[in-house]
């Protein structure tokens, strides 16, 4: 972090201050864009509180270049087939993309418990940034995608 930078704004997901901050900006412009376009679908929105750039506990600015070229943090969360197991418009705990390495793990677990019980619903999920939903959910599906197809796994209508 500048160390010219004296103060930071964070985001909360709702109004509740004592949750754990989900982003930080040294750009109150950028922190109000993010928090305009998570508003419009997130229930309760989020809150923005500046704070003493020394007193932040978390990586400031990690997400303001995805907010300034037009995107926005999606929670995805996807059945192995491809449709949404829950609505898009959630905030998760983090805006960070889902690293491919730990899917790939849950995917093998989650296929080793589907062959011993073949009724077992599960999927892939995490935040994605996308210029919308539809394009959020598009990059979720290419990933899905990607780990199904490493894995060989069939879709549940090809069994």
């Amino acid at each position: 972090m500048e160390t010219n930078i004296k103060t930071v704004h964070i985001l909360y997901s709702g109004e509740d201050e004592q949750e754990t901050p989900v982003a930080a900006f040294s750009d109150q412009s950028v922190a109000e864009t993010l928090a305009g376009r998570l508003g419009k679908f997130i229930e309760g929105g989020v809150s923005i509180k500046e704070i003493d750039a020394d007193k932040c506990e978390i990586e400031v600015d990690k997400y303001s270049n995805q907010v300034k070229n037009g995107n926005t943090p999606y929670k995805i969360s996807m059945h192995r087939d491809g449709y949404l197991f829950d609505p898009w418009d959630m905030l998760g705990k983090s805006f960070d993309e889902p690293d491919f390495d730990d899917q790939a793990e849950h995917v093998v677990a989650m296929r080793k418990e589907e062959i011993k019980n073949p009724n077992k619903e599960w999927g892939v999920g995490g935040t994605y940034w996308g210029k919308d939903a539809s394009d959020a959910i598009r990059r979720a599906d290419q990933r899905r995608r990607e780990l199904f197809s490493k894995f060989k796994i069939p879709l549940k209508r090809d069994l």
